[in-house]
């Protein structure tokens, strides 16, 4: 009877053990070639979901992908330029700068150029020393 039970499972595990559902393989010669773009996780944009499948890239959304928008720099001592007696902050986007001391006589000034921020070291003027991002009078 033990003789007839093993035999009853393996039978059993060879039929049904060796049975694997696959999903169908995409290749480049099952897509089409029709245009109708989408837009990656990578980034990059696809000519369908067949090649988007293909690279192994999920779906960000439909259509082509837009290029990364630009955030304007702003300075909120920049309106008279760089101003070493005011602490100033600049954003851009997400990140945001603050002016701070180098040392005791020279200020990092953060300014935009072409919307990018960008550090320029600045000398106090005579009599005046660095405090807490700014160029003070009698330090």
């Amino acid at each position: 009877m033990a003789k007839l039970l093993g035999a009853v499972i393996l039978f059993f595990l060879l039929i049904f053990g060796c049975v694997q559902l696959q999903p169908p393989q995409v290749n480049a010669t099952s897509c089409s070639d029709i245009p109708n773009p989408v837009c990656g996780t990578d980034g990059r944009t696809y000519q369908n979901m067949c090649y988007a499948e293909l690279a192994n890239v999920s779906l960000a959304n439909l259509g082509e992908c837009q290029p990364p928008q630009q955030q304007a720099c702003n300075d909120s001592d920049n309106s008279i330029g760089q101003d070493v007696t005011v602490r100033g902050t600049i954003t851009n986007g997400l990140v945001t700068m603050q002016d701070v001391c180098l040392n005791e006589s020279v200020v990092v000034e953060y300014g935009c150029e072409n919307d990018n921020i960008i550090p320029y070291n600045v000398t106090c003027p005579p009599f005046y020393s660095c405090n807490d991002g700014q160029c003070v009078a009698g330090k």
